[in-house]
């Protein structure tokens, strides 16, 4: 056979040269994989965002969900977490726990004080612990009536949210018996993060 300037064969080139490429090919998709995950979960397990899902917890432990008429003063209605026969957790849906701006609209919600100063960057959920509910993914807010049309569906949700739900309703374990989820998103101009509080 042919040999090269240094002496090999060019057998031996190729063979070597195959064996090296296959290494890095191999090494790149596995290092790539890695990323892609540790990224993923940097932005669905977001520290920063967990102290608002403590607050948040603790405003509905305390109060429920409450909406007000700033003009009239009186209570709009509320809801408490409840268990699976009544309160929230019995609704089972995704409900919308942020900043409602009592200037624009003439109301203002509990959650008005935790989100109103952070309104563009932070938004709460309450989701019971149900994978159907993580699954189905539709997003509602309170709007303070005692009857069955006291939630109306919001239209606009980020994509990166329902992208989170689906990846929650894969890896949470929902034979655990936790009733809900207090969710909070973090966005800014380029992404959004979360961070989820399961409560017992």
């Amino acid at each position: 056979m042919k040999l090269n300037r240094k002496g090999f064969m060019m057998a031996e080139v190729v063979v070597v040269s195959a064996v090296i490429v296959t290494v890095l090919v191999t090494l790149f998709t596995g290092i790539n994989k890695v990323s892609t995950a540790y990224e993923k979960r940097n932005k669905y397990y977001d520290i920063t965002s967990s102290q608002f899902a403590i607050e948040a917890n603790n405003i509905l432990e305390e109060e429920g969900l409450k909406l007000n008429n700033t003009q009239t003063g009186p209570n709009l209605g509320s809801i408490e977490i409840g268990d699976e026969n009544i309160g929230l957790c019995h609704e089972n849906k995704i409900v919308k726990l942020s900043y409602i701006g009592s200037t624009n609209s003439g109301l203002r919600s509990n959650f008005d004080d935790l989100f109103g100063k952070y309104q563009d960057t932070y938004t709460g959920y309450f989701i019971p612990y149900k994978k159907e509910v993580f699954e189905e993914g539709k997003v509602y807010k309170y709007d303070g009536n005692t009857n069955s049309d006291s939630f109306t569906e919001v239209g606009d949700i980020n994509n990166t949210f329902k992208d989170y739900l689906n990846y929650q309703s894969t890896h949470y374990d929902f034979n655990l018996d936790f009733r809900y989820v207090i969710v909070v998103e973090r966005c800014n101009t380029k992404e959004c993060y979360y961070f989820g509080l399961r409560v017992r």
